[in-house]
């Protein structure tokens, strides 16, 4: 994708041949950059033309812009936090072109990067062992967010996965446990829920879908899926399993008009802890409405 600007003094002319340096965010390391669309490389940094302007192209992302130099002379700056992306054609943010330690972070810049209304971020990318270390949360109550996981294992390492109003995770089938073939989620250790939503009293987490996943809990006792004050959801071809002293499936409070299908719940609790919990607050906040198939 093609950046351009130009640099010009506090007079507003043009700063001849100034000296472009372009880093990833927030760090030092500098991006890989090309003088045309991702065929010719460009030196990093580089010198924009007499007049001040300068031009690059990146792969998707977010950058920071060092500019120095030129004539007459300027004082360093930097443009940070600069995200660069073709709207145009990729309307689908894909996460393993954003920078981060793991696939968590990833995600979560892909997910910074969308526009405040929201988007997808296509996690298809990342397969194999990968890792989860910090909650995760898909956007925001008015920015839904879609993530879509593919054959891959995703360890969480204290970290939940936490849904808003809209928001959905689609893997590869909960059913395909084998690797390579399908998409699981796992935790190795820790008593933190893998997946969760949590609304208040009047304001619920509503309209989020979970498809195509294998939650693996490792035997700890953490729980697998707890939704707290949330309506209108799906859980679709979603298989828990291997869990401890604690729950598969938790609905708390007030939870209705929503689907079960497809799914089960496996080898997960003890004789203190249900499998599947569902406690509604009272007798008028109920857990109600509920749809359960196959």
């Amino acid at each position: 994708n093609r950046y351009q600007d130009s640099v010009l003094n506090q007079n507003g002319v043009g700063v001849a041949s100034p000296t472009i340096t372009v880093y990833l965010a927030a760090t030092t390391t500098a991006a890989t950059l090309y003088s045309d669309d991702g065929t010719t490389a460009l030196g990093n940094p580089f010198t924009g033309d007499t007049s001040g302007n300068f031009s690059f192209y990146v792969e998707d992302g977010v950058y920071d812009i060092q500019i120095s130099g030129g004539s007459p002379s300027i004082t360093q700056y930097t443009i940070t936090a600069m995200e660069i992306f073709d709207y145009r054609k990729k309307p689908v943010y894909a996460a393993h072109m954003f920078q981060g330690a793991n696939a968590g972070a990833k995600i979560a810049a892909a997910i910074t990067a969308l526009p405040v209304t929201g988007g997808t971020v296509d996690a298809r990318g990342l397969e194999g062992a990968q890792t989860i270390s910090a909650n995760l949360t898909l956007g925001s109550a008015t920015k839904p967010v879609t993530l879509l996981l593919g054959a891959a294992t995703y360890t969480l390492t204290t970290a939940t996965i936490i849904l808003q109003d809209g928001s959905a995770i689609i893997g590869m089938g909960g059913m395909s446990r084998d690797a390579g073939k399908g998409t699981t989620i796992q935790r190795t250790a820790g008593t933190t829920t893998m997946i969760s939503a949590t609304g208040i009293e009047g304001t619920h987490v509503r309209g989020f879908l979970l498809r195509g996943l294998f939650l693996n809990g490792g035997d700890t006792a953490g729980h697998g899926i707890v939704l707290d004050y949330v309506d209108t959801f799906k859980i679709e071809d979603v298989q828990l399993q291997d869990g401890g002293a604690s729950n598969a499936l938790r609905l708390l409070n007030e939870a209705w008009d929503y689907s079960v299908v497809d799914s089960s719940f496996n080898d997960w609790g003890d004789a203190t802890n249900y499998t599947v919990d569902i406690v509604g607050l009272d007798a008028t906040r109920q857990i109600t409405d509920g749809h359960w198939y196959g």
